[in-house]
């Protein structure tokens, strides 16, 4: 079912995935204007079109990345134990094999409960906050293949809206291994902690 899937996308063109954090931060070194609409492969061709048009782009880049880790530095040391470790989890788990979080969260005057997919933390410079890079998943219907009379439909979680969390607002996490096409696990996984919550507020 995966291989048909692949199959189908590559037939249908790219999956549009929004840039990670880490291509914004380095577009923004870059001096390259970020557009809503742009996805991951956009904003690296936009990133190779600078390289093309500067010569001395790497240079510019050198020292506005020197600037930047030196603000870094001094935002790093006022923050408190935790947040220092929250970063260094968040990070980690962003490269691991299954990135995914059962999170609890604040937003605005609401808790919410979802699973989401980590993308790594960072130091807002502006706010000199440590924050988290999420994607969002949704339940979407996908034509999974042909079975040589029809289409062969089925539902799959797809990851492709981006949140950014304080990490403060961060209530709890959980690692959670999940893949695509475990819709009901993720049903049931979030519908779950929040009969948790509720129980203790009791």
């Amino acid at each position: 079912m995966l291989l048909l899937k692949a199959i189908f996308r590559l037939l249908t063109g790219r999956e549009r995935k929004p840039p990670t954090q880490r291509q914004l931060d380095y577009a923004e070194l870059c001096g390259v204007n970020v557009t809503a609409k742009m996805d991951r492969q956009d904003l690296s061709d936009a990133i190779d079109a600078a390289f093309k048009a500067d010569p001395k782009l790497k240079f510019k880049i050198a020292a506005r990345r020197k600037k930047r880790e030196q603000l870094e530095d001094e935002i790093l040391k006022s923050l408190p134990p935790d947040a220092k470790k929250g970063l260094k989890k968040y990070n980690t788990g962003a490269d691991s094999e299954y990135p995914f979080y059962l999170t609890v969260y604040d937003s605005g005057r609401n808790t919410v409960v979802d699973i989401l997919q980590c993308e790594g933390a960072r130091l807002d410079l502006n706010q000199r906050i440590a924050l988290v890079d999420f994607l969002v998943p949704r339940v979407h219907d996908v034509v999974a293949g042909w079975d040589g009379k029809k289409e062969v439909r089925e539902t799959e979680l797809l990851w492709d809206e981006s949140i950014c969390i304080p990490l403060a607002a961060i209530r709890e996490t959980r690692k959670i291994k999940i893949d695509e096409w475990q819709t009901k696990k993720y049903t049931s996984q979030i519908e779950r902690k929040i009969a948790e919550l509720k129980g203790k507020r009791r």
